[in-house]
């Protein structure tokens, strides 16, 4: 195999460094390190497969649909399929006669027809699957196949997923990944690829649930190790083996596929979920919108908030459980959960009350009112112009008039029912049946992005330091071959 890639979704080498993965050290001290960073606007996986911004092909984490209404809509893979101006990744090496094996990268499904074979994975609104459908795979034939291997598409930390304890949750992430290297290493065998492409998704999970408890494990003197209930003891001993079991079966993907070249990357890293903030919030407060008050929360889920004491300390209020609704025509901004960035609320473009002329003065005005906000500069944010800067991209009326700057630590919901407050999640890990997504654990702009010599001696000064970049190297690749 002339290249292999190797995708951790949420990989974060600080996490990798602080535990005992002598494989995975020995790549990361081996390979050229360009220091990437992401907006977090953009998915990640697919800036890698297109290598282009999502104002080109769409791929934000949350798209306003810019019909008349406020309404969002997720990211399809069709969107870079159809897309006649993206080559895609794989389409790089089968352009040179070269067969391809990609398998398990977020957002790609349903599998396009490939030189080789192509095994999709969720995300970009498919969360959940029941066994292995056929186009889930191509060839078709491919998903017998993985069932017959105990492949597992994905776990997904939603309702209907159930861990007996803690060990169990480890266990169920580490065997998946497992799985999936010894089906790549059969599938790759059996196609004799030249190029492949495989994602752990195991890792995000992990970093979402427990970076709380990750954070607490890298600060632990030996004396605070011996005082630990035994609750917490157990993750002492979870995290390491969870780390081992991706170090070896890393070490086994590698030796079996014995590929000229490596590039290790992520989407995007994880570290610890502190804050949240709401937009909306803050637009209300500001004079910019108007909201219809509704619930937002169980009793039950309120009770749990009431016993957080940093809950208790931040809102002490019961205006907690309450969430805004923007109203479209009394409302000249609003924001979208996911999304470091506010919408100006333009007839054009939304229906709303404001003349497509002013909104650059509109937005001059918000971004005025929120860097002289006392609560955004205690948190170090900051406000500045965002789409006009993609003038003629394909999709800049879908983008955030305004972006936010921000510290790594928090994360954009229309529920936070407060411009910023504490994540009352973050903490100690001791009910698993508890965690939900993004639990204690957040994205993180800074993806993990490792060439070997060779491969890195192909980045230009001039390349975009994000992800576009790993798409960008393997076109040089392949053009100077």
């Amino acid at each position: 195999m002339k290249i292999l890639i190797i995708g951790f979704d949420g990989g974060t080498e600080r996490i990798f460094r602080q535990f005992d993965m002598p494989f995975m050290n020995g790549l990361l001290d081996d390979n050229a390190a360009p220091v990437l960073e992401e907006d977090l606007l953009n998915r990640g996986w697919v800036e890698i497969l297109s290598g282009v911004h999502a104002s080109e092909c769409g791929a934000f984490y949350r798209k306003a649909l810019c019909d008349g209404t406020m309404n969002w809509g997720d990211y399809k893979f069709k969107d870079l399929l159809s897309n006649d101006a993206i080559t895609p990744l794989w389409k790089i090496a089968e352009d040179h006669g070269d067969r391809v094996g990609v398998m398990n990268i977020p957002t790609t499904f349903p599998a396009p027809r490939v030189n080789g074979f192509f095994v999709s994975s969720t995300g970009a609104g498919l969360f959940k699957l029941s066994g292995i459908p056929q186009d889930f795979c191509w060839p078709k034939s491919v998903a017998a196949e993985l069932e017959e291997m105990g492949y597992r598409v994905d776990i997904r930390l939603t309702g209907d997923v159930r861990f007996s304890d803690a060990g169990d949750f480890v266990d169920q992430l580490s065997t998946m990944f497992e799985k999936r290297v010894q089906s790549y290493i059969a599938l790759a065998e059996k196609f004799a690829i030249d190029m492949g492409f495989v994602a752990c998704r195991c890792t995000n999970l992990l970093q979402y649930a427990l970076m709380y408890e990750i954070e607490r494990y890298f600060g632990m003197q030996a004396v605070e190790r011996q005082c630990r209930t035994e609750s917490r003891r157990e993750w002492d001993a979870l995290l390491p083996e969870f780390y081992e079991r991706l170090d070896i079966n890393l070490q086994k993907l590698v030796e079996a596929i014995s590929p000229e070249h490596v590039i290790l990357v992520s989407d995007h890293a994880n570290v610890a979920y502190l804050n949240k903030v709401d937009l909306n919030y803050f637009l209300r407060e500001a004079g910019f919108q108007k909201g219809k008050i509704k619930i937002q929360r169980s009793l039950r889920a309120a009770a749990k908030m009431l016993r957080s004491p940093s809950f208790r300390k931040a809102l002490p209020s019961a205006g907690s459980f309450l969430c805004a609704v923007p109203e479209p025509q009394r409302s000249r901004a609003f924001s979208l959960s996911y999304i470091n960035g506010i919408f100006i609320n333009d007839r054009e473009r939304f229906g709303g009350p404001v003349d497509p002329a002013e909104v650059e003065s509109l937005s001059c005005r918000i971004i005025e009112k929120f860097n002289a906000h006392p609560v955004a500069m205690r948190h170090a944010m900051s406000a500045e112009i965002y789409r006009p800067l993609f003038e003629g991209a394909a999709w800049q009326d879908n983008m955030p008039d305004i972006r936010i700057n921000y510290p790594d630590t928090m994360f954009f919901t229309d529920e936070a029912c407060a411009f910023v407050r504490p994540n009352e999640n973050y903490g100690p890990v001791y009910d698993i049946s508890k965690i939900v997504p993004m639990y204690t654990g957040v994205k993180g702009r800074h993806p993990l992005c490792r060439f070997d010599n060779h491969i890195g001696s192909l980045v230009h000064a001039a390349d975009p330091r994000d992800l576009r970049l790993v798409h960008r190297v393997v076109q040089r690749f392949y053009d100077g071959r």
